[in-house]
């Protein structure tokens, strides 16, 4: 990074690094509220690595919402995984581990939600009727999961072309800066959340 113009996506860089981020906070605070317009009190996370900042703003967000909301999160309700689908795999089977069992999950990752998704139904948890499901990330594969997945959509065409224009600036001569992304996420419900039956 000292030597080549370097910037870091979605997470913020000290030095000689310029970095670009996105509303992660906000993805996850609107994901949580969703949960609770539904009724949901017993939410649980599948957060991202501990030492991942862009994990900890989720999560930070995740906690705000629910807090505004008048809900805490369990201890054996948040579990962490890397941001692979078999991880997700292993986090979600450990969730569904919890008593009591969270009725609805926000997932830091739409690629571990795959993973979270085949968890549940190896361990019979139907989806959304036993346990409403949120990712963090839309891709054209979420809708294409059994049963469709509902996410946060964030701009990630906007932060592809941000991290470019910063990187040739840089390549110009500019200061490595970071740059925050202040664009509304968007929820995008489909069927893998529901009302939950406790409300």
């Amino acid at each position: 990074a000292e030597r080549l113009p370097t910037v870091v996506i979605n997470a913020k860089a000290d030095g000689a690094m310029s970095s670009v981020r996105l509303a992660d906070e906000a993805a996850a605070a609107l994901a949580a509220r969703h949960l609770v317009e539904l009724g949901h009190a017993r939410i649980g996370m599948v957060a991202g690595p501990r030492d991942s900042e862009t994990s900890q703003r989720r999560e930070n967000g995740l906690r705000d919402a629910l807090q505004d909301a008048g809900i805490s999160v369990a201890k054996n309700h948040l579990v962490r995984s890397s941001w692979n689908a078999d991880d997700g795999v292993a986090a979600m089977t450990r969730l569904l581990e919890a008593r009591p069992r969270p009725t609805a999950v926000v997932v830091a990752n739409l690629v571990v939600a795959v993973g979270a998704l085949t968890a549940a139904r190896r361990a019979g948890v139907r989806i959304p009727e036993e346990l409403s499901v949120v990712a963090i990330h839309d891709a054209w594969f979420a809708e294409h999961q059994a049963p469709p997945l509902t996410t946060v959509r964030l701009p990630l065409a906007e932060l592809g072309r941000r991290a470019i224009e910063v990187l040739i600036e840089q390549v110009d001569g500019a200061e490595p800066r970071d740059v925050f992304i202040p664009t509304e996420p968007r929820l995008v419900a489909r069927e893998s959340t529901a009302p939950s039956r406790d409300s």
